[in-house]
């Protein structure tokens, strides 16, 4: 039964063996063996790519299910905290940086003196 408890109410038991199912050594052993089904039939030219990039997402999917419901759910509790307000942002100078606006200024350093070949 992969480790899963028969405490509590049985629909709560049910998926914790589901759970424990599908993240199990059998799923993964299934998970190899289609990406190396799919990778060869690529290979041959049997698959079109777009079949391919499913069973990749469906693979993803099932790994990470547990991660993308906590995820969820972590989403639709309600936070009664108020959002921070944004900060203005500030001009930073920087030496490089010239207003587009403004003449151009003629710099008497070279930045490509340095950069030639010797002959």
């Amino acid at each position: 039964m992969y480790g899963a408890t028969t405490d509590g109410p049985p629909l709560l038991v049910a998926a914790r063996w589901l759970e424990s199912l599908l993240h199990g050594q059998l799923i993964t052993v299934m998970a190899v063996l289609a990406v190396a089904a799919v990778g060869f039939r690529l290979l041959t030219g049997h698959l079109a790519l777009r079949r391919a990039a499913s069973v990749a997402l469906g693979c993803f999917l099932l790994f990470g299910a547990s991660a993308i419901a906590r995820g969820i759910v972590g989403l639709t509790t309600l936070n009664s905290a108020p959002m921070p307000a944004l900060a203005e942002p500030t001009a930073v100078a920087s030496p490089h940086f010239q207003d587009p606006l403004q003449p151009l200024k003629s710099d008497s350093v070279d930045p490509y003196a340095g950069a030639s070949v010797s002959r």
